[in-house]
Parts: structure tokens; sequence; C-alpha cells
């Protein structure tokens, strides 16, 4: 049973970019947002609701809202770290 947790919001103790980076691209380009790694890095430091809500504007999508999208880009990073770090 879990009885504690850290989270490290700020990449100090785990470099979680290429995990945020590898879910933006997973779930976008699902959406049909055309998205490059160099585009994930440009947006570094910038909170998922803002990437979504750019990414919405500039190429909308249709079907999903910006509030499921931001989900599941959190569950598609999650399961990259799990993988990662089993």
């Amino acid at each position: 049973m879990l009885s504690a947790a850290i989270f490290d919001m700020d990449g100090l103790l785990v470099d979680s970019e290429p995990f945020w980076q590898r879910a933006q691209i997973d779930v976008l380009t699902e959406l049909g947002v055309s998205i490059s790694l160099q585009d994930t890095r440009d947006t570094t430091g910038v909170r998922i609701d803002e990437i979504v809500k750019h990414y919405a504007r500039t190429q909308p999508w249709q079907g999903h809202r910006m509030l499921t999208c931001k989900r599941e880009s959190s569950h598609a990073w999650l399961s990259w770290l799990k993988m990662k770090n089993p």
C-alpha cells in the first residue's frame, strides 16, 4: 500500500519533460494536430492547459473537449513515466 507520495512539480528530482513531450505528441497527434518534438521543446515550462488552448485555437479538432485533452495528456504522461520507471 502506498503511504506517501512526492510531487516533483519543477523537475528537480526527475526530468519529466521527455515524458510530457511524448504525451503531448501522442495525444495531440491522435486528435489530428500537427506537432513535432521541437514544438514541445518550444513550450517547455508552459502549463498543459495553455498548450491545449493554443492548439485548440491554431489547429482546432472535432469531438474532444479541451478538458478531456488535458486529462488524456496527464494519463499519457503517467503511462510513459511508469514504462520508463517500473
